[in-house]
């Protein structure tokens, strides 16, 4: 069989006729055959005979495209025929195998216009070339719409003047969002790259007298602006989550630092948290679907993850200092209480030695003690301090993590009940801090927006 396809071009009509007679006769439910002698009788000028041969085709089919195709084919041979009534159902029954193929539907319609019903085949064509501008031209030329000339003439001459003025008018609207892009975008932005190539693509089309070219303009303005809403509305969503994430960073940051024991060196710190809350506050509030707040939102993004990796490099060094500070009172007090404990106990012991050594067979340690008091007493007051020293340092040591969560922890409560009516306050005063130095993180307002609403009156950032 597929010799007889390659052999198809090259070899006379009739032996290939004769070769494919052999084929039938060795399969003679083989559609491919069939199909092939289809083709050769349509050589030969012989269309009803080749139909014979792809209705054949047809019922030898097992697959639903290849008993589409040789519809198809009986259709197109119909049409050629001038049996244009017998043409129309088959293109129908080839239509609900092949649903996308706009060929069917143009065979269709100008089987229509050949049988007289050209007003019936103008309400096919417009969404045809709504479809596809080629259409159009197609249309325009083809001989064997002869028969309804005036009907597609007026129906393409509506068509024309429409598309027309809506490619001027989307002409005007590409250039006015070329010149947008740097009002959307900070410089080197990707997305605005590309959309200004494919801008300067379309406006090449400007000029030719084509529905085609006209068709281009105005589909290609809808499909740019329908990406440039999706695109604003998932970075809008993504600056929105990433200045919530930066939001809680700064609330741990706050904590963090809000225990540290000198505030004093804090002052150019504040400072910085005390900008970024303020840039935060904005960020939450702002409405990105809007040039101005876009852009800004863009520049602030990346500004904002330079201040907070300051900020936490800064913290590193505070939270040394502060778990340094606090081990150092942690060793203090434990050292100050078993030193108290050590000396109290040299001051009743040694008198106790002295009065009752005798008594309990201590006789060489009462006669050193009475003739070495105070040397004895040093003696012992440096081991104790030692003692001491080396016992606090190590339990300190060993515990401290549980020490200073267990500060903090109490440190926390007692600062939330001292906010407690400090915060009631602000709330009727509508003051944005929440201590000194320190910023409120105020949440986001949320509403439903679209591109081009005004924006919220808003701190604009530093």
């Amino acid at each position: 069989v597929w010799s007889a396809l390659e052999g198809l071009s090259v070899r006379d009509p009739h032996e290939r006729d004769k070769e494919l007679q052999t084929l039938h006769v060795r399969y003679p439910q083989d559609f491919r055959v069939m199909s092939l002698r289809g083709f050769v009788a349509m050589e030969q000028g012989a269309l009803e005979r080749a139909e014979a041969f792809w209705k054949e085709a047809e019922v030898y089919s097992s697959h639903t495209a290849v008993k589409g195709w040789h519809i198809l084919l009986q259709a197109r041979s119909m049409e050629c025929r001038s049996k244009q009534s017998g043409a129309l159902p088959l293109y129908d029954q080839a239509a609900r195998f092949f649903a996308s193929w706009q060929e069917i539907a143009y065979r269709t319609l100008v089987c229509r216009v050949k049988c007289g019903f050209s007003e019936s085949a103008t309400l096919l064509l417009v969404p045809l070339i709504e479809k596809n501008g080629h259409y159009f031209n197609r249309a325009l030329i083809d001989p064997e719409m002869e028969r309804g000339y005036i009907q597609i003439q007026t129906c393409l001459s509506g068509l024309w003047s429409a598309m027309a003025q809506k490619a001027l008018e989307e002409v005007a609207a590409l250039r006015r969002m070329r010149e947008e892009l740097s009002s959307w975008f900070v410089s080197g932005n990707a997305f605005a790259e590309e959309l200004a190539v494919r801008i300067d693509g379309l406006l090449k089309y400007e000029g030719v007298r084509n529905y085609v070219a006209f068709q281009k303009l105005v589909n290609g303005r809808l499909q740019l602006d329908k990406e440039l809403q999706a695109y604003v509305l998932q970075e809008s969503r993504m600056y929105k989550n990433s200045f919530r994430a930066f939001t809680e960073r700064l609330r741990v940051i706050r904590e963090e630092s809000s225990w540290f024991p000198f505030p004093s060196v804090l002052v150019e710190f504040n400072r910085t948290y005390n900008k970024s809350v303020a840039n935060m506050n904005w960020a939450l509030q702002a409405n990105f679907h809007n040039p101005e707040s876009f852009k800004k939102a863009q520049m602030l993004l990346e500004r904002e993850k330079e201040r907070l990796k300051k900020l936490e490099n800064r913290l590193k060094f505070l939270r040394i200092i502060r778990d340094s500070t606090l081990f150092i009172l942690s060793v203090a007090e434990k050292f100050f209480w078993m030193e108290i404990v050590g000396l109290l106990l040299i001051f009743i012991v040694l008198p106790l030695v002295l009065l009752y050594g005798d008594k309990i067979g201590l006789d060489l340690a009462t006669s050193v003690v009475a003739k070495e008091r105070w040397q004895v007493q040093k003696a012992l007051f440096v081991v104790v301090s030692i003692l001491a020293a080396g016992i606090a340092c190590l339990r300190t040591l060993f515990r401290f993590e549980a020490i200073r969560d267990k500060i903090l922890a109490k440190a926390r409560v007692t600062a939330a009940a001292k906010q407690q009516p400090a915060a009631a306050h602000r709330r009727d005063a509508k003051t944005p801090r929440c201590g000194v130095g320190w910023r409120s993180l105020s949440p986001p307002k949320r509403r439903p927006c679209r591109i081009n609403d005004s924006p919220p009156r808003s701190r604009p950032p530093t």
